[in-house]
């Protein structure tokens, strides 16, 4: 006789259950207006990997998945440093030996 089991889903394995959103390495998605968020279809013909997922998942099913890093490129970054033809009036007397920034952010 046949056994059926139960196992907890990991986020990133290809599952498939037909679903109105489907969720990161779920499917069988359309196009990416079926995927939640910013999750985009992978379209496939066989069993190709899926970005990000891990297993094959079902022949020819299409996953949703991470979109690619470069879908949202940031600004073009300048050739050079900013320069300003305006110095600071009040300057520092005692400077630090070294950048005290532990951030990228300007905000910090």
């Amino acid at each position: 006789s046949a056994a059926f089991y139960c196992i907890e889903k990991s986020s990133n394995v290809l599952f498939g259950e037909k679903r109105p959103k489907y969720g990161l390495c779920e499917g069988e998605c359309n196009s990416d207006g079926d995927c939640e968020g910013d999750l985009i279809c992978q379209q496939r013909r066989g069993n190709e990997v899926v970005v990000g997922c891990q297993g094959l998942g079902k022949f020819a099913w299409d996953y949703c998945r991470p979109a690619d890093p470069s879908s949202n490129p940031t600004s073009s970054p300048t050739s050079g440093p900013s320069v300003t033809s305006d110095p600071s009036s009040n300057p520092t007397s005692s400077p630090t030996s070294g950048p005290s920034a532990t951030s990228l952010d300007d905000s910090q």
